[in-house]
């Protein structure tokens, strides 16, 4: 394999984009005849074709290019691309190839016969507009913003909407008080919290606001007039915004801390929400296993024996086989304290569970969260008495309810 065909493979190779664009000196004279390559050579194209020629040609055909050079009218100045020194030859070498996908985006290609560099080439000037790719916006899901129940005020607006639409008489049928029990939680607390608006938010420095902007803006002019005079003046005026713009980001900063402490206790004295998404965010990014001991105490490095030992860990923790031996008349026997009567469900075991319903959590299926179930108080304590009294009586789950199962 020659250099010419090892280059031609190599090029081949990097060409995986639906958009491509290949450009230099080629070497290879396409010629004007386009029979078998109508889709390649344009009707303005210039010279004979030699052998590189032919190889580009194929090349062009494989990978679905054009040689923009033959597609766009120009006179004979503005089309060749290389003179001999002696000005006995005059061929078009320097090509501009894209894909066909891109034909459309292609304006001009002409040569600037004026420019060539103390060399025998000229240089050759290609117009492409080139689609700005459309920005995509990400819409989340519009959530109830049920964190605001934890305001007093909002969640006493929020029980007295749930009370006004409660019925007197009860329903016969649990789908019914299931539908009444979500709709009037759900339409409630939409009303007095609101939507999140479906945007995604972005990350940005917690302390960078106005004044850091400010500050730190008038020591970037500082430094660009420094760089273009270099006088002692803008230097000394320089060095002053820099230090008073160190100061302003020192204070916002240590303002910012202060007030992500008292942030942080209150969430510690609450439910502790930020403080365990801290938690999970520092084991995520926690570096892999390097190492394990085995039950023989020995010193495991490999990563395939690492893993073998995490999946033999998991099979025997998580599928556990049952003794045989055991069955539900031995576990009665060693057990007869053990109660096996249903007992009907009290307003006391619905109010008790209340209570240990955890905030903060994302909702399920059904978009009802913590936060609606706690701040409904009696009233909603109420509601699941009624529907889970329905649903006992009839022994059966509602058929949306069976998806959050």
């Amino acid at each position: 394999m020659n250099d010419k065909t090892e280059f031609e493979s190599l090029l081949e190779d990097h060409i995986k984009e639906r958009n491509t664009i290949v450009m230099g000196d080629m070497n290879a004279q396409v010629g004007k005849e386009r029979n078998g390559f109508d889709n390649i050579i344009g009707p303005w194209s210039y010279g004979n074709r030699n052998d590189e020629g032919e190889n580009l040609l194929d090349f062009c055909l494989r990978n679905e290019m054009i040689v923009g050079n033959t597609w766009f009218r120009k006179r004979e100045s503005h089309k060749v691309t290389r003179y001999s020194w002696d000005g006995r030859f005059k061929t078009m070498i320097d090509l501009i190839m894209v894909t066909e996908s891109m034909k459309k985006w292609l304006l001009d290609v002409k040569v600037i016969p004026s420019v060539a560099m103390g060399g025998d080439h000229r240089l050759v000037v290609g117009t492409i507009i080139i689609k700005h790719p459309q920005k995509v916006t990400l819409i989340q899901e519009r959530n109830i913003k049920s964190w605001k129940l934890k305001d007093k005020i909002i969640a006493e607006q929020f029980r007295n909407l749930i009370q006004e639409n409660i019925p007197n008489e009860e329903s016969t049928s649990v789908e019914d008080e299931w539908k009444l029990f979500k709709t009037n939680l759900l339409t409630a607390a939409e009303k007095v919290c609101g939507k999140t608006n479906g945007r995604k938010k972005l990350k940005e420095t917690p302390w960078w606001n106005e004044e850091t902007r400010k500050a730190t803006s008038k020591k970037n002019r500082a430094y660009r007039r420094h760089f273009n005079e270099r006088t002692d003046e803008t230097q000394r005026l320089y060095r002053e915004a820099k230090k008073e713009a160190q100061k302003v980001i020192n204070r916002e900063k240590k303002r910012w801390y202060e007030e992500w402490e008292k942030t942080l206790q209150e969430d510690v004295d609450g439910n502790k929400k930020l403080l365990y998404g801290m938690m999970r965010n520092k084991r995520r990014d926690k570096e892999e296993q390097k190492y394990l001991i085995d039950s023989g105490g020995n010193l495991v490095t490999e990563e395939q024996q690492i893993k073998e030992m995490w999946k033999t860990y998991f099979d025997q923790l998580l599928n556990v086989r049952p003794d045989p031996e055991l069955n539900n008349e031995t576990f009665e026997k060693e057990n007869p304290d053990r109660q096996t009567e249903e007992q009907d469900l009290t307003w006391n075991d619905v109010e008790t569970a209340c209570k240990f319903i955890k905030t903060g959590k994302s909702p399920g299926p059904d978009k009802i969260t913590g936060e609606m179930l706690k701040g409904a108080g009696i009233i909603g304590i109420h509601l699941l008495y009624r529907l889970f009294k329905n649903v006992g009586m009839r022994k059966l789950y509602q058929k949306s309810g069976k998806r959050g199962l």
